[in-house]
C-alpha cells in the first residue's frame, strides 16, 4: 500500500497540473532540467535546416497558420548570434486553398527565472505581436513545446527535424504523451505532406 501511493504521488507530480495540489508541471521546475530546455542550442543550426510540426494539441490557429493548418515546415533562413535569434520561413496547408507562407524572426530567451534560454519568442509580420512558447524538451532531433496562449495553457506542439520525420524517435513520442496529451492531432502524414514545397531556395 505505501509504495501504491508514492507511486501515485510521483504520477501526480509527473503527469498533471494540479493533481494532489501541484499547480507547476514538472518541467518548469528548472533543477536539473535546464540543459534538456536550452532554447538557443535549438535554434542554432545551419541555415536550410527543416522541421515539422509532427504533432500538436490544437489544429486552429488565429495568428499565423489558420484553420486546421497542417504539412507545416519550417526552415532557418539566418541566424543571429549576437541576438539570439533566428528568420524562420513556415510553409503550410490549411482549410483555405493553396500553400501558405509565413516569415517570423524567433529569439531564444529567459522566462521563470531560468539562467538558460528556455523559451522561443515569435516576432510576427510586423514585429508588433509577440508570442512565447516555452521549451519542455529539446535534442538535436525533436523539440516539445509548451504554448501557453493555447488550451488555457495547455498547449503543445512537438516539431521533429524532417531528417527524421520517416522514424520519429519513440522518447519524442513518450513525451509528448506525458507532458501534453495521450492523444493529438498527426499533422504530418509524409505522403501527404511531401508535395508542399517552399518555392523560395
Amino acid at each position: 500500500m505505501l509504495l501504491l501511493l508514492v507511486t501515485l504521488s510521483f504520477l501526480g507530480t509527473t503527469f498533471s497540473y494540479d493533481l494532489f495540489g501541484q499547480t507547476t508541471p514538472i518541467w518548469r521546475r528548472k533543477e536539473g532540467l535546464e540543459k534538456f530546455q536550452n532554447a538557443w542550442q535549438s535554434l542554432n543550426t545551419p541555415v536550410g535546416t527543416e522541421y515539422v510540426l509532427y504533432k500538436a494539441t490544437y489544429q486552429n490557429d488565429e495568428y499565423s497558420w489558420g484553420r486546421k493548418f497542417k504539412c507545416m515546415t519550417v526552415k532557418i533562413v539566418s541566424v543571429n548570434p549576437a541576438r539570439k535569434s533566428v528568420t524562420s520561413r513556415y510553409t503550410f496547408l490549411n482549410a483555405t486553398a493553396g500553400v501558405h507562407h509565413v516569415t517570423e524572426v524567433v529569439k531564444a530567451v529567459k522566462r521563470g527565472g531560468s539562467g538558460t534560454p528556455n523559451a522561443f519568442e515569435h516576432h510576427l509580420a510586423g514585429g508588433v505581436t509577440k508570442l512565447t512558447d516555452h521549451v519542455i524538451y529539446t535534442d538535436q532531433v525533436c523539440d516539445l513545446l509548451n504554448v501557453p496562449y493555447k488550451q488555457n495553457g495547455k498547449g503543445c506542439e512537438l516539431w521533429v527535424r524532417k531528417s527524421f520525420v520517416r522514424a520519429v524517435p519513440q522518447c519524442c513520442l513518450f513525451m509528448f504523451n506525458v507532458f501534453c496529451a495521450n492523444s493529438g492531432y498527426n499533422l504530418y502524414n509524409v505522403n501527404e505532406c511531401k508535395h508542399v514545397r517552399d518555392p523560395v531556395v
